[in-house]
């Protein structure tokens, strides 16, 4: 699910320096999967082949040393792959998903811990307007703060026509999809400085709609125009006493906006001395 940092996922490894490449197409099964079913949310164990997040091909490169990073829906897919390379580019990472998802989630953080890592789990659903706040408030509290939100944690189910969608089942996709998200960044934002990311994850549903998700289809291309993780960031500055937009100020704007925060010592400071006065008050 997850290329190889080095390789995009395609070279074989063997003793010594020497390395073969092999052809992708032929790579990994091509014959089609047996039919299987989950109740959801599902489990990756019950799933067959097993899904590949990286866990033997990704290799960091320290990339992240030092950050710490909140992903939603951390247990499995893309929230595994994330956490595994995230871990492996040398970030502390917490991860929330259902309780019902536990054995995933062992699973997920015991890699991120071999990685050297801090793993932090947080179970619970992002339906929940107090869970959402608690999920920062605790990666704060257990990571030391914040520097990169995941926002992938997301729900779908089949549909048989539009016409046979329970109302509660609208919300649930709703509030999941996009309830959720603005409520942890919106908790997010004060926890956030200069640098730090917003990432929210899509998916061709939004471009390309299934009949059969339509509720989930809207959801995903919400998230896109919704542009949660451009905005986010700019309230990110805002929200912490900066605008993102210091570099395009004149000196004039600077010094006026280091007077409005009351910093002293601006007078005679050049343009990149008053931006990291403003961005470290």
């Amino acid at each position: 699910m997850f290329p190889s940092a080095a390789s995009a996922g395609d070279m074989d490894h063997e003793p010594g320096d020497h390395m073969t490449l092999s052809n992708p197409v032929t790579r990994f099964p091509g014959d089609g999967f047996r039919r299987q079913q989950q109740d959801q949310p599902g489990l990756t164990s019950r799933t067959d082949p097993q899904p590949d997040h990286g866990e033997d091909d990704y290799r960091g490169a320290d990339r992240l040393r030092g950050m710490r990073a909140l992903i939603t829906g951390g247990d499995s897919g893309i929230g595994r792959a994330v956490a595994i390379a995230y871990a492996r580019e040398g970030a502390d990472v917490a991860i929330s998903y259902l309780p019902d998802e536990q054995d995933d989630a062992d699973d997920t953080v015991a890699w991120t811990r071999r990685a050297g890592r801090v793993g932090v789990q947080l179970p619970g659903d992002v339906r929940s307007e107090d869970q959402c706040a608690e999920l920062v408030e605790r990666t704060v509290t257990e990571l030391g703060g914040l520097d990169i939100l995941v926002l992938n944690a997301a729900y779908q189910r089949n549909r048989d026509g539009l016409e046979n969608i329970p109302t509660a089942e609208l919300e649930r996709v709703f509030v999941t999809n996009l309830f959720a998200p603005l409520w942890i960044a919106r908790a997010a934002i004060t926890q956030l400085h200069a640098g730090a990311s917003i990432i929210t994850t899509s998916s061709i549903q939004a471009f390309q709609p299934s009949p059969k998700l339509i509720d989930y289809a809207m959801t995903k291309a919400a998230r896109i125009s919704n542009a949660v993780a451009t905005h986010g960031a700019k309230a990110v500055g805002a929200k912490g006493g900066e605008a993102q937009d210091l570099e395009d100020r004149t000196v004039p704007q600077l010094r006026a906006r280091a007077k409005e925060l009351g910093i002293s010592g601006y007078s005679g400071k050049r343009k990149a001395e008053l931006i990291e006065l403003i961005r470290h008050h």
